[in-house]
């Protein structure tokens, strides 16, 4: 796990395992959850040569829990911080549930 920096200073936990693979799934979770709910694709993706990121979303996990920012353009926002901090450019972006919203608010604002 490495923390990164949010455009309005909340701290992201974000995670990135085989980092060498240029075959990359990046995982969004939903509400009120963490990135440990794709614990079993994680571990089958690895084992299939792939790369695996993912971030705990604001409020949850290893990432802060600010009092504001839970809007979907930032929660998007977010996601692009951790997409850029990655040096991600080809990947698949997989959402559960709210992490769904997220991932469609963030192929809307950033590609």
């Amino acid at each position: 796990m490495k923390l990164i920096t949010a455009t309005d200073h909340v701290r992201l936990a974000v995670y990135d395992q085989n980092p060498q693979s240029d075959r990359t799934v990046f995982f969004i979770h939903g509400w009120p959850l963490s990135h440990e709910i794709f614990e079993y694709q994680t571990q089958l993706l690895l084992e299939n040569g792939f790369r695996v990121a993912s971030l705990d979303l604001r409020g949850f996990g290893c990432s802060d829990a600010p009092s504001f920012g839970y809007c979907y353009d930032q929660m998007a926002q977010d996601v692009h911080s951790a997409v850029k901090a990655l040096g991600l450019q080809r990947f698949v972006l997989v959402g559960f549930s709210m992490g769904g919203a997220i991932a469609l608010r963030y192929m809307r604002l950033f590609e």
